[in-house]
């Protein structure tokens, strides 16, 4: 009776209890590795993100920006004020401010230990996918559903830039000769929407050497690098046969990783535009990429509800992070690279991936 009991009351406690953080993998029958996990209060509709000093982690929501103490999941703060999903989320550099892409159609800056909104940077004409601060923290890139990159100036809160992508300049040459001569794709003519997927921007990406910048999302799978100054392209990386969901610099700047629909990563010289390496193994769709704080690893989460770890420098296989029931929207290293956070639906997830990387040697 009393092991009836007992398993009744875990069944109720991991489904009804709203905000949990388990400890320990026997006590609260976990996935192997996974030693806390949080329920978080709405549905996760972006990414998630440790903080620069490691001591918190904002996740973007339906609801807004829940931040939660990374170091007992306790709620901190619930940051509202977009008409509709948050769809990505950036630390500034040194933690003082936290930038949010919405539905709206809105970028909001904010600061993450008063919960103020100190500003809307209004301009795109569609909704905002991506948000990605420079280095030093004063410029702040977007990207958004109506086909461009802007450029910010954090401290005037004002634009400083946008440059449509090729696509969009594109779809001005409706000419089939024209554009077969210019090499260029056919458009898509099945439906007005298929016509906006055509040239969104769905990631950016800030080099940490405050140079470059990077963005993705079209249906030709390409990829844009564009020069921070003049907002200028620099060149187009080709190679994926879907759109591209998710981006990230190596600490370095050396190395630029995207994640596709059509289930792989691949890795580029940016300097160059070459294709270093293609990486497989999810299933379906991934849609985060991640490097730790050292450069030593990468995180993918995908569609097909698994994180992958790679070994940054030979892209090998590390740990396969398993776990969640939905497809893993983000992804998050703490700074000491010791522990990965991985959201999806509603839940997150604190993996020990050395300990997980014994298991499955």
């Amino acid at each position: 009776m009393k092991m009836i009991f007992s398993l009744i009351l875990t069944f109720l406690t991991l489904v009804f209890l709203p905000k949990v953080f388990a400890q320990s993998d026997a006590d609260s029958q976990l996935p192997t590795g996974v030693k806390a996990y949080i329920e978080c209060s709405g549905k996760i509709t972006g990414n998630i993100q440790y903080s620069p000093e490691g001591k918190e982690l904002a996740v973007a929501s339906d609801m807004g920006i829940w931040l939660y103490d990374a170091r007992n999941g306790a709620e901190v703060a619930l940051l509202s004020g977009h008409n509709g999903d948050v769809l990505h989320i950036a630390y500034s550099p040194d933690g003082k401010m936290l930038a949010s892409a919405g539905r709206d159609e809105t970028v909001r800056l904010w600061n993450p230990k008063t919960g103020e909104n100190l500003a809307i940077l209004a301009g795109h004409d569609g909704l905002v996918n991506g948000v990605a601060f420079s280095p030093d923290g004063k410029t702040l890139v977007s990207g958004s559903g109506d086909a461009t990159v802007r450029l910010w100036s954090v401290e005037k809160e004002q634009q400083i830039w946008f440059a449509k992508t090729p696509q969009a300049q594109q779809q001005g040459i409706t000419d089939p000769i024209i554009r077969e001569a210019f090499d260029l794709p056919p458009l898509p003519n099945k439906s007005p929407f298929e016509k906006l997927m055509f040239q969104w921007v769905l990631t950016v990406a800030y080099s940490p050497d405050g140079k470059t910048l990077a963005s993705s999302g079209s249906s030709d799978g390409t990829i844009q690098l564009w020069d921070v100054e003049t907002g200028k392209q620099l060149r187009t990386l080709k190679g994926h046969t879907e759109m591209v969901n998710t981006l990230a610099f190596s600490p370095d700047s050396t190395t630029l990783v995207s994640g596709s629909k059509d289930d792989s990563l691949r890795v580029w010289n940016p300097n160059t535009g070459s294709v270093l390496r293609k990486l497989s193994g999810h299933s379906n769709d991934i849609r985060s990429v991640v490097f730790s704080h050292d450069g030593k690893m990468l995180a993918s989460g995908s569609k097909d509800s698994s994180v992958r770890l790679w070994d940054a420098k030979t892209w090998r296989f590390l740990p396969t992070l398993r776990g969640h029931y939905f497809g893993v929207r983000g992804a998050s290293f703490s700074p000491d690279g010791k522990t990965v956070v991985s959201a999806a639906d509603s839940r997150i997830l604190f993996w020990d991936w050395k300990k997980l990387e014994k298991t499955q040697k």
